[in-house]
């Protein structure tokens, strides 16, 4: 008899555990309140138009941390925001000095590298962004990249729309120019905090955003992106961005701040097509 009560004894612990491991996946689960549930995509975006933030433009500190093929690099700059399709940065040395700098009115975009004497224009087009911050190519023109700033995303009519009740975000989802886009959106503010683009099987790019100000703008960002060099060869990009000494609306930030002035010496060139 021994023999068959260690058995069932066994059965017993078994389904035990199962039921025990069930109600634990069932535990994960987050429902959406049905007071948050949107009528559809449109009222979706609506919401998260209202839940924006106020702030036009801004001065801050962003510290940076860098992963990719030559390993791990910190580095911080001066970053220069303001809608709807201006952006600047200056990318700062260890020893205090600029050591790139890069700016955009959202037509043109101007690339100044002081040690190297040079000062690169062209077309503010994807393609040029990506290459001129190679650092992140997430293949977005200036707007694209000022709204990110901004923590937005602007979601078309057509989009498709749900909920995911294992991360708790409703998925927003459409196709644009032989990408496929996805958006996760926190339900309770109508705020963005994931973006992946996928090109056919292979995802391009992922943005996290993981903290924002009591303004709505992001301070904690992690960027990841799929990067084809010159040569060919694939590698991936991941870049943490935090920003720091936030300046909201600063007066003195206007459309000629966007534009770089060339240094003595220094004849800006177009870029290479």
């Amino acid at each position: 008899m021994m023999p068959r009560a260690n058995h069932l004894s066994g059965s017993a612990l078994g389904l035990g555990l199962v039921a025990a491991l069930l109600a634990t996946a069932c535990a994960k689960r987050i429902p959406l309140p049905e007071h948050l549930r949107p009528a559809g995509v449109e009222e979706l975006r609506q919401r998260m138009q209202k839940a924006g933030s106020p702030v036009q433009k801004y001065f801050a500190e962003a510290r940076m941390t860098y992963f990719g093929a030559d390993g791990r690099i910190k580095g911080s700059a001066s970053l220069a925001v303001m809608r709807p399709q201006s952006l600047r940065y200056d990318l700062v040395g260890p020893h205090g000095g600029v050591i790139e700098a890069f700016a955009t009115d959202g037509s043109q975009l101007q690339l100044l590298i002081p040690g190297e004497a040079r000062l690169l224009e062209g077309p503010a087009t994807p393609q040029n962004v990506d290459r001129m911050m190679s650092f992140a190519p997430l293949h977005l023109d200036p707007q694209g990249w000022v709204a990110l700033l901004f923590g937005e995303v602007s979601v078309p009519a057509g989009a498709q729309l749900r909920y995911d009740d294992t991360a708790g975000h409703f998925v927003v989802h459409w196709s644009a120019a032989g990408s496929e886009v996805s958006l996760g959106v926190d339900p309770r503010t109508s705020r963005v905090v994931t973006a992946q683009v996928r090109q056919g099987e292979r995802l391009a790019s992922t943005v996290l955003i993981e903290e924002r100000d009591p303004r709505g703008l992001p301070i904690r960002l992690r960027m990841k992106a799929r990067v084809v060099t010159p040569e060919g060869s694939k590698d991936e990009s991941d870049i943490r961005v935090i920003l720091r000494d936030i300046e909201h609306d600063p007066a003195g930030l206007d459309a000629a701040s966007f534009r770089l002035r060339p240094p003595r010496g220094v004849v800006p060139e177009p870029i290479a097509p």
